[in-house]
């Protein structure tokens, strides 16, 4: 497993990681004023862009040497734990889901002697349906409310304030309905438009 002694390696390095970010901050401040304005403006852009994808590799590569072991020690370490934890989690769901049920079962046969107090025609038979009105005790340290929670019954009658597009299903459709021309069919409330994207090989 790895230890602090094992990142001391890399926090040695620090500060060269450090450089780089200042070099790369300045860098990106000189690009404010640089106008691609022609055939060797662009051309020089291009090499700068191969450069900088290039400390951006290596850059990332180091960062991976770093936490590529430590990740790989995290999903082991959470695999060991993973499921005691899920079984005490399930445990407690189950046992607060019991105890809920019972409370809330007093709780009514609780409010239905109640009824039966007030409806009572004598005072013996109120007094007979008053034993039986006091709800159940919450155990210690525990405390129970009611909350509101919801569930969808009828997708289709829900306002459609309440619904939101999908970002993903609008995309495949994009994808899988181009015409010959490659534009997408259109969509009701939908507009496609196109972005330059840029590839630049190495």
């Amino acid at each position: 497993m790895s230890t602090n002694n094992e990142l001391i390696p890399y926090r040695q390095q620090a500060g060269d990681i450090e450089r780089e970010h200042t070099t790369a901050v300045a860098a990106l401040r000189e690009l404010d004023t640089f106008v691609v304005a022609s055939d060797d403006d662009s051309a020089f852009a291009a090499d700068i862009i191969r450069e900088v994808k290039g400390k951006h590799k290596e850059l990332d590569d180091r960062r991976k040497e770093v936490t590529g072991p430590l990740n790989a020690t995290i999903r082991t370490v959470n695999g060991w734990f993973k499921p005691a934890l899920d079984a005490l989690d399930a445990a407690e769901r189950k046992l607060k889901s019991k105890v809920a049920l019972y409370m809330q079962e007093s709780q009514r046969k609780a409010h239905e002697a109640l009824v039966l107090v007030a409806a009572a025609p004598t005072a013996e038979q109120a007094s007979a349906a008053l034993m039986y009105s006091a709800p159940a005790v919450m155990p210690q340290g525990v405390s129970m409310r009611m909350i509101w929670k919801f569930r969808i019954v009828d997708e289709s009658a829900i306002p459609a304030r309440f619904c939101s597009p999908d970002p993903d299903k609008i995309e495949a459709e994009m994808r899988g309905s181009a015409k010959d021309d490659g534009a997408p069919t259109p969509i009701s409330g939908v507009e496609f438009f196109q972005e330059a994207s840029m590839t630049v090989r190495r």
